[in-house]
């Protein structure tokens, strides 16, 4: 005398439980096999590279706090901004996209174009500030092109990404902004983001371009963390 219609709710209940589960299993073992430890003991800097609204940043924060070293994203800009005499703002109003006069003309309060950097002066200071920092010793850094930036040192490189619903429920909420507003906006900042990195770096969100390559769609972030610290100390499966 079983409702037919409670049996089906409680079998997909079951297959999507299970599904999580192995799904989550899976995404830890491809970060295990994904990594490959340095010849010292001593942990590597993390370079972290994120779609937008994939999390990337949540990720690499819970990540520093259980691996106990510190986390840099704004403040790569701040010691770019110190080391390259070029004022922060600049760094902030570019952040992944390309500098035009046309921007400074139309904007409020903007610079006169004569005094506006370009584009490769904003890169390469940025560049030199994820250097600079991971020379102090591990660290994470959250991109500002920190996963293409030689350190100097052994470094794994990690890229987030989640679907496209997902990030754009995830935008929706950060900004306040409808689903339908969310979606046209993020649509075209993804254009402009893939542009601007991948015209520098054409490996740019590639998965033979990083160390691992992480979905944050489905599972928690950090969830994500705890298997990313994991892997680090454990290393690959030995297969």
């Amino acid at each position: 005398g079983i409702d037919p219609l409670f049996a089906g709710i409680a079998a997909a209940l079951v297959c999507c439980g299970a599904g999580l589960i192995v799904g989550n299993r899976s995404q830890s073992r491809s970060i295990r096999l994904l990594y490959s430890p340095a010849a010292s003991s001593k942990l590597p800097v993390i370079a972290v590279d994120s779609e937008l609204c994939a999390g990337g940043s949540e990720i690499a924060r819970a990540l520093a706090k259980a691996l106990r070293v510190p986390c840099y994203e704004d403040e790569i800009l701040s010691v770019a901004a110190e080391c390259s005499g070029i004022s922060k703002k600049h760094f902030l109003r570019y952040n992944g996209r390309p500098v035009t006069v046309r921007y400074d003309e139309t904007e409020p309060l903007s610079p006169r174009p004569g005094k506006t950097p370009t584009t490769d002066a904003l890169i390469s200071a940025q560049r030199d500030a994820c250097k600079r920092l991971s020379e102090q010793g591990p660290c994470i850094l959250v991109n500002h092109f920190a996963a293409h930036t030689p350190p100097g040192t052994e470094a794994v490189t990690i890229f987030v990404h989640a679907d496209f619903e997902t990030r754009v429920a995830n935008y929706a909420r950060d900004y306040d902004l409808s689903p339908n507003a969310a979606r046209q906006l993020l649509k075209s900042r993804d254009q402009a983001r893939r542009a601007y990195y991948r015209g520098v770096e054409s490996s740019w969100g590639s998965r033979s371009g990083y160390t691992a390559y992480v979905d944050a769609t489905l599972a928690g972030r950090e969830a994500i963390a705890e298997e990313l610290a994991r892997a680090l100390s454990e290393g690959p499966d030995p297969l």
